[in-house]
């Protein structure tokens, strides 16, 4: 099926008697658009060199900068590398890299994260990092102080993050966020922003999440939460209105299963504004029937599931479905590796 791609805002849900037709399959992708220029982190007045052995950092000033450009820390250790202080700045370059086996538990990757934040002042700018087999990615804590209705805490630009077991990029304080040209290869989660069970009431819906020109490719491990063998939504979101509004716009995702927590799409009564957006479902044409009847809200959001989705944003997503006669290594060499090509190839953050 095709959706034309083109600007969407204020959302509604549209008439289930749409959903026969919409579920016939096929389609082509929307071209992105490249980033606006960054501007220079690495011209901070506060600029301080790491080096592999210090895995803790502080900042402690305004604008400074963490210069991590051919810097490696590899190894297994529950934070890769952890930035805490009152202050902000950026985060420039750097691998960071887990080498837990794949074949361990979810509760060895649970709580690993490569780049916590806990920083006191906003934003922590993190660009070109490679960050690869960890639990969490990159990560906003909890005890990071974000206003309700405040500008972006994180900003995360040109970085590649594979092989995350748990949340690629996660907030449960709800604070806003802008993710805009990234890489995420192989990741069970990729926008977690839900409070957590300790914090029921924790509210961040005058918060913004901006995700634009993002390559997402969801992944199921070998081992998984609870035992689930399919990998979660690709957006893990605060229930009850609480969780932030969000801005989606040029970005393509590939999913391979229906979800049995989160959602493919976002809540639509969430969606602040949305254009040129793929959805690749790569897996059986039932497993995509199973997958419309799944991420349904009854906690108080748009009360939709993720079929009804599909046609409340059929102006700014275009879904394309693999046929069964087609194999997955098939149908992802013609509408997913070539834009990971062109992606490394554009990018500086390290791929080894």
């Amino acid at each position: 099926m095709r959706f034309v791609c083109r600007e969407h805002a204020g959302l509604g849900a549209t008439g289930l008697a749409l959903l026969a037709w919409a579920l016939l399959g096929g389609g082509f992708g929307c071209s992105t658009t490249p980033p606006a220029p960054a501007p220079g982190c690495l011209d901070n007045p506060s600029l301080e060199l790491p080096t592999p052995v210090q895995r803790l950092y502080g900042y402690l000033v305004p604008d400074h900068t963490l210069d991590a450009r051919g810097v490696d820390w590899v190894g297994q250790t529950d934070d890769g590398v952890d930035l805490e202080g009152s202050g902000d700045g950026c985060f420039v370059g750097g691998r960071i890299q887990g080498t837990w086996s794949p074949a361990d538990s979810w509760d060895l990757y649970h709580g690993r994260k490569a780049l916590p934040n806990g920083l006191g002042g906003y934003p922590l700018i993190v660009e070109n990092l490679h960050a690869k087999n960890f639990g969490d990615g990159v990560a906003i804590e909890l005890a990071t102080p974000c206003p309700n209705g405040w500008p972006s805490w994180l900003v995360l630009r040109g970085s590649f993050l594979e092989d995350m077991h748990d949340d690629a990029i996660e907030s449960d304080g709800l604070c806003s966020a802008e993710i805009t040209d990234n890489l995420l290869a192989r990741v069970y989660v990729a926008f977690a922003f839900r409070n957590r069970e300790s914090q029921p009431n924790r509210n961040g819906s005058g918060n913004t999440v901006n995700v634009q020109n993002n390559l997402v490719r969801m992944h199921a491990f070998q081992n998984n939460y609870e035992g689930r063998t399919e990998h979660n939504g690709i957006w893990k979101w605060a229930r009850g209105g609480r969780g932030p509004k969000v801005i989606v716009r040029n970005n393509r995702f590939v999913t391979f299963d229906a979800p049995p927590g989160g959602t493919l799409f976002p809540f639509v009564n969430r969606v602040h504004a949305c254009s040129n957006n793929v959805l690749l479902f790569a897996g059986s044409e039932a497993e995509w029937q199973q997958a419309l009847l799944g991420g349904c809200d009854e906690q108080g959001d748009d009360g939709l599931c993720d079929g009804e989705r599909m046609l409340a944003l059929a102006s700014c997503y275009t879904v394309i479905t693999k046929p069964d006669a087609q194999s997955e290594s098939e149908f992802l060499a013609t509408h997913w590796d070539p834009y990971v090509a062109s992606w490394k190839a554009a990018h500086t953050a390290d791929q080894e």
